[in-house]
């Protein structure tokens, strides 16, 4: 494909997808706009009071005497992958994101739609 056959491709294109391309003036050719994506792995600002609340969740006595005994035998799949650092609702989060365990899925579902919502 010689320059002129590319040069009437790419003003084709611009033409056709008005928007997509903007003109570069120095090789007189037209460029991909490209999407201003926002960056999905970009730092989380968590306000303080969540910061708090969570570290009032996690005592130091330990995650999971913190946690009632009625939600520790309703959900015993949550509290048992708890990790010493995580709090029940960081639990919840990782099991959601990671979905590895269908039933602690579950488990960690039912447990922000039944307790969670109430408080």
């Amino acid at each position: 494909m010689g320059d002129d056959s590319l040069a009437k491709f790419q003003k084709l294109l611009a033409n056709k997808f008005p928007g997509s391309f903007q003109k570069n003036e120095e090789a007189n050719n037209y460029l991909p706009l490209l999407e201003d994506d926002e960056d999905e792995d970009a730092p989380v600002v968590v306000a303080v009071e969540d910061v708090q609340a969570s570290l009032t969740r996690s005592s130091p006595t330990g995650p999971r005497q913190s946690i009632p005994k009625e939600i520790q035998n309703s959900y015993p799949m949550l509290v048992a992958a708890m990790m010493p650092h995580e709090d029940i609702l960081m639990t919840c989060a990782r099991a959601l994101d990671e979905q590895t365990d269908v039933s602690l899925v579950r488990e960690a579902a039912s447990y922000l739609e039944d307790v969670e919502q109430k408080t």
